[in-house]
Protein backbone atom coordinates (compact mmCIF):
# COMPACT_ATOMS: atom_id res chain seq x y z
CA UNK A 1 0.00 0.00 0.00
CA UNK A 2 2.98 2.36 0.56
CA UNK A 3 3.91 2.05 -2.76
CA UNK A 4 0.66 2.93 -4.59
CA UNK A 5 0.16 5.47 -1.55
CA UNK A 6 3.77 6.83 -2.58
CA UNK A 7 2.25 6.44 -6.58
CA UNK A 8 -0.56 8.29 -5.86
CA UNK A 9 0.92 10.89 -4.35
CA UNK A 10 3.62 11.77 -6.72
CA UNK A 11 0.59 11.55 -9.40
CA UNK A 12 -1.03 13.99 -7.21
CA UNK A 13 2.02 16.52 -6.98
CA UNK A 14 2.37 15.78 -11.09
CA UNK A 15 -1.42 16.58 -10.86
CA UNK A 16 -1.17 19.91 -8.69
CA UNK A 17 2.44 21.24 -10.71
CA UNK A 18 0.38 20.80 -14.40
CA UNK A 19 -2.64 22.59 -12.70
CA UNK A 20 0.02 25.54 -11.47
CA UNK A 21 1.43 25.14 -14.78
CA UNK A 22 -1.21 25.73 -16.32
CA UNK A 23 -2.69 28.39 -13.97
CA UNK A 24 0.58 30.41 -15.13
CA UNK A 25 0.37 29.61 -18.80
CA UNK A 26 -3.52 31.08 -18.45
CA UNK A 27 -2.00 34.39 -16.08
CA UNK A 28 0.57 34.71 -19.10
CA UNK A 29 -1.88 34.87 -22.09
CA UNK A 30 -4.61 36.83 -19.72
CA UNK A 31 -1.76 39.08 -19.44
CA UNK A 32 -0.30 39.68 -23.06
CA UNK A 33 -3.82 39.46 -24.01
CA UNK A 34 -5.08 42.34 -21.84
CA UNK A 35 -1.71 44.29 -23.04
CA UNK A 36 -2.61 43.61 -26.45
CA UNK A 37 -6.02 45.11 -25.79
CA UNK A 38 -4.87 48.35 -24.00
CA UNK A 39 -2.34 48.56 -26.93
CA UNK A 40 -5.25 48.30 -29.64
CA UNK A 41 -8.07 50.47 -27.69
CA UNK A 42 -5.55 53.07 -26.92
CA UNK A 43 -4.40 52.87 -30.72
CA UNK A 44 -7.75 53.05 -32.03
CA UNK A 45 -8.70 56.63 -29.74
CA UNK A 46 -5.07 57.84 -31.17
CA UNK A 47 -6.94 57.15 -34.64
CA UNK A 48 -10.02 58.63 -33.60
CA UNK A 49 -8.64 61.66 -32.18
CA UNK A 50 -6.14 61.77 -35.51
CA UNK A 51 -8.96 61.69 -37.75
CA UNK A 52 -11.34 64.23 -35.58
CA UNK A 53 -8.53 66.74 -35.92
CA UNK A 54 -8.49 66.18 -39.38
CA UNK A 55 -12.21 66.73 -40.09
CA UNK A 56 -12.09 69.52 -37.69
CA UNK A 57 -8.89 71.10 -39.53
CA UNK A 58 -10.95 70.55 -43.05
CA UNK A 59 -13.99 72.29 -41.49
CA UNK A 60 -12.11 75.04 -40.50
CA UNK A 61 -10.56 74.98 -44.08
CA UNK A 62 -14.01 74.49 -45.24
CA UNK A 63 -15.40 77.58 -44.17
CA UNK A 64 -12.74 79.81 -44.94
CA UNK A 65 -12.72 78.53 -48.56
CA UNK A 66 -16.56 79.22 -48.31
CA UNK A 67 -16.57 82.47 -46.55
CA UNK A 68 -13.78 83.55 -49.13
CA UNK A 69 -16.77 82.61 -52.05
CA UNK A 70 -18.70 84.46 -50.51
CA UNK A 71 -17.28 87.57 -50.50
CA UNK A 72 -16.00 87.07 -53.88
CA UNK A 73 -19.82 86.12 -55.09
CA UNK A 74 -20.64 89.82 -53.08
CA UNK A 75 -17.56 92.01 -55.26
CA UNK A 76 -18.99 90.34 -58.42
CA UNK A 77 -22.44 91.05 -57.84
CA UNK A 78 -21.97 95.05 -56.60
CA UNK A 79 -19.86 95.14 -59.42
CA UNK A 80 -22.77 93.71 -61.68
CA UNK A 81 -25.20 95.94 -60.07
CA UNK A 82 -23.04 99.03 -60.33
CA UNK A 83 -22.55 98.41 -64.07
CA UNK A 84 -26.34 98.01 -64.33
CA UNK A 85 -27.30 101.11 -62.33
CA UNK A 86 -24.71 103.40 -64.38
CA UNK A 87 -26.41 101.39 -67.73
CA UNK A 88 -29.71 102.45 -66.97
CA UNK A 89 -28.82 106.17 -65.75
CA UNK A 90 -26.82 106.48 -69.36
CA UNK A 91 -29.96 105.28 -70.62
CA UNK A 92 -32.01 107.62 -68.58
CA UNK A 93 -30.25 110.68 -69.59
CA UNK A 94 -29.90 109.61 -73.41
CA UNK A 95 -33.70 109.38 -73.54
CA UNK A 96 -34.24 112.99 -71.41
CA UNK A 97 -31.84 114.11 -74.48
CA UNK A 98 -34.15 112.45 -76.81
CA UNK A 99 -37.11 114.11 -75.06
CA UNK A 100 -35.45 117.51 -75.07
CA UNK A 101 -34.71 117.35 -78.85
CA UNK A 102 -37.62 116.06 -79.88
CA UNK A 103 -39.78 118.79 -77.76
CA UNK A 104 -37.42 121.79 -79.19
CA UNK A 105 -38.10 119.90 -82.47
CA UNK A 106 -41.56 119.85 -82.29
CA UNK A 107 -41.95 123.61 -81.02
CA UNK A 108 -39.25 124.61 -84.10
CA UNK A 109 -42.38 122.94 -86.13
CA UNK A 110 -45.14 124.75 -84.41
CA UNK A 111 -43.25 127.77 -84.87
CA UNK A 112 -42.68 127.20 -88.17
CA UNK A 113 -46.06 126.39 -89.00
CA UNK A 114 -47.27 129.60 -87.21
CA UNK A 115 -44.84 131.80 -89.38
CA UNK A 116 -46.29 129.96 -92.66
CA UNK A 117 -49.68 130.39 -91.85
CA UNK A 118 -49.36 134.22 -91.15
CA UNK A 119 -47.76 134.32 -94.35
CA UNK A 120 -50.57 132.51 -95.94
CA UNK A 121 -53.01 134.91 -94.15
CA UNK A 122 -51.52 138.11 -95.65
Amino acid sequence: YDLKINHFKLQFDDAVDGIAESRKEVQLKLTTQERSMITKLQNERKAREQAERHLTESLGSEEKVRAKGIQLLEEDLSGIEDAFKSSINEERQARIAGDEKLVQAIAHYTAALQDAIRKVAE
